[in-house]
């Protein structure tokens, strides 16, 4: 009985402090509502989009630019797979040597330049110069060996080529 006693004493206090309360409460929705309606104008805005388009056309827009980029990236690496299968067929190592194989003769007037690919496949050429006249041969080259009989100077011209190739 006391305690009831006690809120019926103390009861404009209570009733003042409960106002206060509700109050606050009802200050504290207003700003909440507040806050919900400029969230909400955010969203409806990046819900509609720009441009007459909602956000779902531009996601679907976006898939269909990434699968179309996935496809062009796909024939990019098999395009590059190619050039790399090709590059291996190109000549890539050249050696040169210059000698002389007459001794009437002077200075290194002749030459071996061997021209290879990856693979050691390519060839050599010699050019031979005499009094009589110039000339030039040609040795397909296989493996690094040819099926033609290969003078000394051919072979330092491969091993030249060989030894100057930097992958």
């Amino acid at each position: 009985m006391e305690i009831i006693s006690s809120v019926q004493n103390n009861m404009e206090v209570i009733v003042i402090i409960l106002g206060l309360v509700c109050a606050m409460l009802f200050i504290m929705i207003l700003v909440l509502i507040y806050s919900l309606s400029k969230v909400r104008k955010k969203y409806n805005q990046f819900v509609e989009g720009t441009d007459s388009k909602n956000i779902e056309q531009l996601l679907n827009e976006c898939l269909k630019g990434n699968k179309k980029l996935d496809k062009e990236q796909n024939q990019i690496h098999s395009d590059i797979d190619d050039i790399q299968r090709d590059l291996k067929k190109c000549i890539k190592k050249a050696g040169m040597i210059r000698f002389n194989p007459f001794e009437e003769m002077g200075g290194d007037q002749c030459f071996a330049i061997a021209l290879l690919n990856e693979e050691d496949d390519g060839f050599v050429l010699t050019g031979i110069l005499s009094r009589e006249g110039s000339y030039i041969y040609a040795k397909p080259i296989e493996n690094g060996e040819s099926t033609y009989r290969i003078s000394e100077e051919e072979l330092k011209a491969i091993q030249k080529s060989k030894e100057n190739y930097k992958k």
